[in-house]
């Protein structure tokens, strides 16, 4: 079996989207018998202190505010470990600016193949950054293969490198995910105590960016009455100050609650009639297969991740980016829809994540292409 060297600044402790994928994609590959040596940047954790895993170690890295004196350190304790000395050892770039920066430079000294995992943050900031886009091309054509969560981003990196080297990793769900009755009970609760009358609640969950649209979403409810009489937001994350302005001054009825832990969030996702995500551009979210995995449709911009779930079925409502009067069809379509067909949607959508989007298929497919045949 092969050995990956595993960088990255998104791991447990770390919370949001990618510290959470990190952590499934990796204890999967471990528990498939891959060993991992993971390093992680930050400084959440003791520095330079290996501690072993299952199947593998952790290291902290700390972060400071020279990139260059951190990576010579990380350098230095790499070459005290010899591990490209196992057989069929790889090096794995699993988002973020650290590992991407290092990991052309680390790959040609360790001699030993290059794999750059590649989420939707990370591209769509660096490819148009004068400052990060040489550096993200670098990583790349060093790569043996780029690991993408999204045929778009398949489709513009090869585009871009004018190659066939980026490969469609797309995100995985646990078949453990799934709320127990104290969860569907607590959400019974919620909506008596606090949904008014007959609204239907939206949930929009996670690190609330500005490339997740919520401004563009809220701005786009604003525009109907209708909209605004029946529905109720539920915001669970971090947002601006500007979007908190928004929404205070609108007439929206909402729920605001700060971040919460991923399990956690299993008894507000029934809360939910429908969970939106109209971001510009991004991955695969997680959110997107959290809901979907127990019966949540979704409304969401037809890009990316969303798309690559939602084009096949009768799942939810999609729309193009930005395009507001399209939103606001799709938004009056999802008012109009019974909510008995609305819960057919969601067991559409939960047996098309379980058969399609669930964390055997995931792991096989990272497994196909991190250990390929000697």
């Amino acid at each position: 079996m092969s050995t990956l060297i595993w960088l990255t600044e998104n791991y447990y402790p770390n919370r949001g989207g990618m510290a959470q994928s990190c952590d499934r994609i990796t204890t999967h590959l471990r528990q498939a018998g891959i060993s991992i040596h993971l390093i992680h940047f930050t400084n959440r954790r003791p520095s330079f202190q290996t501690e072993t895993q299952e199947n593998g170690t952790y290291t902290a890295i700390p972060l400071v505010e020279d990139p260059a004196h951190i990576l010579q350190l990380c350098w230095q304790f790499l070459q005290q470990q010899n591990w490209q000395q196992q057989a069929n050892t790889q090096l794995v770039a699993f988002g973020g600016f650290l590992p991407i920066l290092a990991a052309p430079i680390f790959q040609k000294w360790l001699s030993i193949p290059l794999y750059t995992c590649i989420r939707g943050n990370d591209f769509d900031q660096a490819i148009f950054s004068p400052r990060k886009r040489p550096m993200l091309r670098e990583a790349f054509e060093a790569s043996t293969k780029i690991l993408a969560v999204s045929k778009d981003k398949v489709q513009q990196i090869n585009q871009w490198l004018q190659n066939k080297k980026a490969v469609y990793t797309p995100n995985g769900i646990e078949n453990t995910w799934h709320p127990l009755q104290s969860h569907l009970q607590f959400a019974q609760n919620w909506k008596k105590k606090n949904r008014q009358d007959t609204r239907k609640v939206i949930g929009i969950f996670g690190h609330i960016k500005a490339k997740k649209g919520i401004d563009f979403f809220i701005n786009t409810i604003l525009q109907s009455q209708t909209l605004i009489n029946n529905i109720h937001l539920l915001l669970i994350g971090a947002i601006t100050a500007n979007t908190q302005q928004l929404i205070e001054e609108s007439t929206i009825k909402y729920h605001k609650l700060p971040f919460q832990d991923r399990y956690e969030l299993l008894k507000y996702y029934p809360i939910c009639d429908l969970i939106a995500i109209p971001s510009f551009y991004d991955g695969m979210p997680n959110v997107l297969l959290e809901a979907g995995s127990i019966g949540i449709p979704i409304i969401a911009s037809r890009i990316d991740g969303m798309k690559d779930v939602l084009s096949t079925g009768n799942y939810g409502f999609l729309f193009p980016p930005n395009h507001q009067d399209a939103c606001l069809e799709a938004l009056h379509q999802f008012i109009k829809t019974p909510p008995k067909q609305l819960l057919e949607m969601g067991k559409n959508l939960q047996k098309h994540i379980q058969q399609n989007f669930n964390s055997q298929k995931e792991t096989k497919n990272y497994l196909q292409i991190l250990t390929p045949d000697p």
